[in-house]
């Protein structure tokens, strides 16, 4: 592979908004016994929409584990 001059790169990490699941799984009425979200831990998510949800939510999580998660329980899964 060629080298390239990664002097003057800007990495840039945005989380994901998971706010939109809630959000689907609310506003269609949609009552599954269970909800689980495999995330790395960088993640955004609107406590006020969630506040209300009542579908238990498991979070399992891979790396970020002080994200404290607005609903349910959070599972710290370590990957080596």
């Amino acid at each position: 592979f060629p080298s390239h001059d990664t002097s003057s790169c800007v990495l840039m990490l945005f989380p994901t908004d998971v706010t939109c699941v809630f959000k689907y799984l609310t506003e269609n009425n949609i009552n599954t016994q269970a909800l689980v979200i495999l995330t790395d831990g960088y993640v955004d998510c609107d406590v006020k929409a969630v506040k209300d949800f009542t579908i238990p939510t498991l979070w399992l999580i891979t790396h970020n584990h002080r994200y404290e998660v607005p609903v349910g329980q959070k599972v710290k899964l370590n990957l080596e």
